[in-house]
């Protein structure tokens, strides 16, 4: 490369008054100075005095040193650019050996998760069905010694039930030996059956002192008393009829005990009992029932009112991690706003600012899943305690058993929702509401030429934002997407948001009186020009017009279930073996 041109040497300044005379070269002839055009100038007059003509620059000379520094320079930036290039290669390989141990370390912690959670629903399984086998094995052991006449059995077993439930109030202890007592076999025999057929007078009187109902049926409709006579237990038959046994009841075939009593004195003592006795000990029995279902219900109500505090506490703090999370959400929105309009230089701070942004909010959605297990936790508590007391009841409150006017899959969204095939939609009168659990109608819908709102962005819920989407999708016949995304107890703040644009906004759009008598109209403002002037809202596109609400909760609002049309997304898990 040849070397760079420092310029003409700086000559001393002229002494004021003299005139300077430029210097000769060697082998230069003077040009003649002259008044003629075209002439050289020979010095410039000032108020100081002359100044001195500024000559010509030297051409520059192509020298054997400017030639080897050439080269040096070349082989150098050869060297640079190929160990530059090598430096490269080197952080993108170890970039991608990065990316691809994260993504290891991902799928590993993925299936370390789902095989904890495996774990842990095993041995949830296995814990019930050791319960149930243990509880079907002292069942079978209280029955058979009911039978054997073995009161020193039946007492430990009652003893063992106890035992179990030690942590509990005693009226909760005697209502779990109650249970026992009343407990009976896949036939339907209880206890006291049994006791009646094996004829043991004491263990009869034990059970029916404890609570048994001397007038239950089993098998083929007989009660204890039928089975008493049937197998010639006199002692038997006779501390039943005095414990309230009904001696007029019949079996499923129609018999009574005294028909079917084995021995002539059984049936002596069955028609020569006093019926009206019978009245009097069945209205004592009814009393013992009246009181037992009292205190089941006290029990019931306390049991209650402590699951429904459990619950009451985790809803507090689900809802306070729903508000972390809501806000972190706001947040992260901001802080990509933020970046999105930095033009300066100092773009890595506000990027910073962004991560930080999203550390948060992932730990803010973990919290908030963690509230959600613990509620589900206690909500799973009430059913599994109120299924116990009032068994014959329907659990309507299970969270699980959410109504669907229709479950789809992702590829059939375009038929179900955008085409509305066969009119199911439009025949509702209803917007539609969508779960969305795994987020694919979203992304399907913004890429969808829609006016999408996101919920938890800040931009989208701005009031003039939220007016000209709604113009917009009403003045072109458009759908206007709003996306709760997966946070509880939003929908009561995305109402006020439209409140702000006009008051009952969104409940207007959702029972659609807003699109009747033009109501729309009044969202125009005289600065959006004529493109949303009154006429150009022709009719046949606020037809097209579609107000769609997506959600991620398994269980929206209830407010919102029954005004939508609710459609379902199926999102196959992804097999992770």
């Amino acid at each position: 490369m040849p070397p760079k041109y420092k310029g003409p040497a700086v000559k001393k300044t002229p002494v004021r008054g003299k005139v300077a005379v430029p210097e000769k070269r060697p082998g230069v002839a003077a040009k003649p100075s002259g008044g003629g055009r075209g002439a050289a100038v020979a010095s410039i007059k000032t108020k100081s005095g002359p100044v001195a003509a500024q000559p010509k620059p030297k051409k520059p000379v192509w020298s054997k040193e400017d030639d080897m520094a050439r080269k040096i320079q070349t082989i150098y930036r050869g060297y640079r650019s190929r160990k530059l290039l090598l430096e490269l290669k080197k952080k993108k390989a170890e970039f991608d050996d990065a990316i691809e141990r994260l993504q290891k370390e991902a799928y590993l912690q993925v299936v370390k998760i789902e095989r904890e959670k495996a774990e842990k629903e095993r041995q949830r399984e296995e814990e019930e069905r050791r319960r149930k086998r243990a509880a079907a094995q002292r069942i079978k052991r209280f029955l058979e010694a009911a039978f054997d006449g073995d009161l020193d059995e039946i007492k430990g077993i009652l003893e063992e039930v106890a035992k179990n439930c030690s942590e509990a109030g005693e009226s909760i202890v005697k209502r779990f030996q109650y249970k026992m007592i009343e407990c009976s076999d896949p036939n339907d025999n209880t206890a006291l059956s049994e006791a009646a057929a094996g004829g043991d007078p004491l263990t009869i009187n034990f059970l029916i002192n404890n609570g048994a109902n001397p007038n239950v049926k089993g098998q083929y409709g007989r009660t204890p008393l039928y089975r008493a006579a049937f197998s010639g237990r006199t002692e038997a038959v006779k501390v039943l009829l005095e414990s309230g046994a009904d001696p007029r009841v019949y079996a499923d075939d129609g018999a009574t005990p005294e028909q079917v009593a084995s021995s002539q004195e059984i049936q002596y003592l069955l028609q020569n009992w006093d019926i009206s006795e019978t009245e009097k000990l069945l209205v004592i029995c009814e009393e013992r029932q009246k009181q037992r279902l009292e205190m089941d219900e006290k029990i019931w109500q306390s049991q209650k009112d402590k699951l429904q505090s459990e619950i009451e506490e985790a809803e507090k703090e689900y809802n306070a991690k729903q508000k972390e999370l809501i806000k972190a959400n706001e947040e992260l929105n901001k802080r990509i706003n933020e970046h999105d309009k930095n033009k300066t230089t100092k773009q890595d701070l506000t990027l910073t600012a962004v991560h930080d942004a999203e550390d948060l909010l992932e730990k803010c959605k973990i919290n908030a899943q963690s509230a959600k297990e613990k509620l589900q936790e206690a909500k799973l508590k009430m059913r599994m305690k109120r299924k116990e007391f009032k068994s014959d009841i329907d659990d309507e409150e299970d969270d699980e058993n959410t109504p669907v006017d229709v479950t789809v899959n992702i590829r059939e969204m375009d038929d179900v929702l955008m085409k509305d095939v066969g009119n199911k939609i439009a025949e509702s009168n209803k917007w539609p509401l969508i779960l969305d659990h795994g987020r694919q109608c979203a992304t399907f819908l913004v890429y969808r030429d829609t006016n999408y709102m996101n919920a938890m962005n800040p931009k989208h819920m701005e009031p003039e934002t939220i007016r000209l989407n709604l113009l917009g999708a009403l003045r072109y016949g458009k759908f206007a997407v709003l996306d709760l995304c997966d946070i509880d107890d939003l929908w009561p703040a995305v109402v006020k948001k439209f409140d702000c644009v006009q008051p009952d906004l969104l409940p207007s759009l959702i029972s659609k009186n807003f699109l009747k008598e033009k109501r729309y109209l009044k969202l125009i403002k005289a600065a959006d020009g004529e493109a949303y002037s009154a006429n150009s809202f022709l009719s046949a596109r606020i037809h097209n017009f579609k107000l769609v609400i997506i959600t991620q909760l398994p269980t929206p609002p209830t407010e919102l279930m029954g005004l939508t049309y609710v459609i379902k997304i199926h999102t196959p898990e992804p097999s992770l073996f």
